[in-house]
């Protein structure tokens, strides 16, 4: 059964994103429906798994069942995401810092989950922090990960575990919107966002919305909901995955800007990964925290931050003693990072991601921006390298004397030249991949190396 438009389908806006063409019975026909059995997505292709998350979550609607608490302090403008202790004892004194969700947790051969500590003084003991520190505990990861925590997360009673560790905010997990996924699947984690919200409200935590969406039709459920909710004024959203392209990121910001200007309040976004775009942000919006890892992943790559002329930034590797603490050189990074975020807010020229040295034209082939040098200017066609390397001068095997310097010898036959490069994937600040395995940055590398896809 085909539909002739997305207008006259039944199908439309509740089982559907809205494409123009294909329209088949229980969902778009574009879909394979053979990965929802492979994948276990949320379809009308299998009743049985689908009535047994619509009870799971208790409906798709994008609606919250119970008020959120209110977030009454101010956030800084940038926050660390922090992985784990320095090698030091000495606990590092930071104010705030963003830690994952599965650096806390995780799984104890697939029966149960482990937490990193009991109590409130233990976690930061754990982490190397200082007591004082406020812990922000970003819910965004690997779907494997934050799979982990729904299945446990009511049984090992963990939300009430971030209370007691007195976890200030708490952005749920971005349970993800695959852009081949049935609708019904968008709605059935767009559900679990808000359920896993309102439960960690019932335990005392202050919880942020995860905003996610593919559609303007979804963007819009996301606007209702907000308007009808006036004590929400801090919402999420991740740059790392399904919004990490320029293009799809801005216009994920320029949805949030939207939302904003309709409900004609302000609002607080916690943006992870997205100091790129700190120039949007800090233009269309009066406030905000970007939450980024650059920081702390820097400084254990032995590199330091300095700011340029002009608003940019880069980081120059320095090599450190044996014996040496990063900290001193992580808390000048952050506070030069945070720094220039801030400038960057304000509306100063960032740095921007070198761009392919070639122009795609669909018309012809690639060519080159820059004027080449002619053929004849190459080393090889140099005419008086060429002569004198057919004719080599007389080398001494004799060393020169300790009083007079010696002139620069070069070997008979030999063109003289620079040294041995070394491998690209040696090199420091080289974006050359190598074939070794990385750690992750977290505490748990053994428990955490489950190769789950991430989002879109």
């Amino acid at each position: 059964m085909d539909f002739a438009s997305c207008q006259q389908c039944t199908f439309n806006p509740g089982l559907c994103h809205g494409y123009e063409e294909h329209w088949g019975m229980a969902g778009c026909s574009v879909f394979d429906h053979s990965k929802c059995e492979k994948h276990e997505w949320t379809c009308a292709c299998n009743l049985g798994r689908l009535g047994a998350r619509v009870m799971e979550v208790r409906n798709f609607q994008c609606r919250l069942e119970r008020a959120l608490l209110p977030i009454d302090f101010d956030l800084p403008q940038f926050i660390p995401t922090f992985y784990h202790r320095f090698a030091e004892a000495k606990p590092i004194e930071i104010e705030w810092v963003a830690v994952p969700l599965h650096v806390l947790f995780k799984s104890a051969s697939g029966e149960g989950i482990q937490w990193l500590a009991e109590g409130r003084d233990e976690l930061r003991a754990s982490l190397g922090l200082h007591p004082k520190t406020r812990i922000m505990v970003t819910g965004p990861g690997k779907d494997q990960l934050i799979e982990i925590f729904w299945r446990f997360h009511r049984d090992a009673k963990l939300l009430k575990l971030l209370k007691s560790w007195d976890v200030q905010l708490f952005t749920v997990p971005n349970y993800s919107f695959f852009t081949d996924a049935p609708p019904l699947h968008h709605h059935y984690n767009r559900s679990r966002i808000l359920r896993v919200a309102e439960r960690a409200a019932e335990a005392g935590v202050r919880s942020v919305l995860h905003l996610n969406a593919l559609h303007r039709q979804t963007w819009k459920r996301w606007e209702d909901l907000l308007r009808s909710h006036g004590e929400i004024k801090h919402v999420c959203m991740e740059f790392q995955t399904g919004y990490a392209s320029p293009e799809a990121g801005l216009a994920a910001l320029g949805e949030l800007v939207k939302i904003q200007n309709n409900i004609q309040r302000p609002l607080h976004p916690i943006l992870i990964g997205a100091t790129r775009y700190a120039g949007f942000i800090g233009k269309h919006f009066g406030s905000c925290t970007i939450v980024d890892a650059q920081p702390f992943l820097k400084t254990f790559n032995r590199k330091i931050f300095k700011a340029l002329p002009g608003g940019a930034g880069d980081w120059f590797f320095r090599s450190t003693k044996p014996s040496e603490s990063i900290i001193p050189r992580f808390k000048w990074n952050l506070s030069e990072y945070s720094g220039q975020v801030g400038q960057w807010l304000t509306g100063a020229s960032q740095p921007r991601q070198g761009e392919f040295a070639f122009r795609l034209d669909p018309a012809g082939p690639l060519f080159s921006r820059r004027k080449q040098k002619s053929v004849a200017a190459l080393p090889l066609f140099d005419q008086k390298l060429s002569e004198r390397i057919s004719a080599p001068e007389a080398v001494s095997n004799s060393s020169p004397s300790n009083d007079v310097p010696g002139e620069p010898r070069t070997a008979a036959g030999r063109i003289p030249g620079p040294s041995t490069p070394k491998s690209a994937a040696n090199l420091p600040n080289s974006r050359h991949k190598s074939n070794r395995r990385k750690l992750q940055p977290n505490g748990f590398d053994g428990a955490n190396n489950m190769g789950a896809a991430v989002d879109h």
